[in-house]
């Protein structure tokens, strides 16, 4: 049985909005400098940071629900 060792060399995301002028990011890509990084980790440092990022910029900051007074009354009951 033969096995194969896969190592990552580079990496490349995108994270798309469905609007960008609500929030844009230029791609994130990588690539190995020498045989000792940890691509794996990097590709998924990166990608926590961006998505706390995201967490931060739209979680932080709720906005005030508008309801008419027939809506707010079935959301109260």
């Amino acid at each position: 049985m033969q096995y194969q060792e896969h190592i990552p060399s580079s990496f490349c995301y995108y994270i798309e909005c469905i609007d960008d002028t609500i929030y844009w990011k230029a791609p994130v890509s990588y690539v190995a400098k020498s045989e000792d990084d940890d691509v794996a980790k990097l590709f998924l440092d990166s990608l926590v940071k961006d998505v706390e990022d995201i967490c931060q910029r739209f979680l932080g900051k709720p906005k005030k629900m508008i309801f008419t007074a027939v809506e707010e009354e079935i959301f109260n009951s």
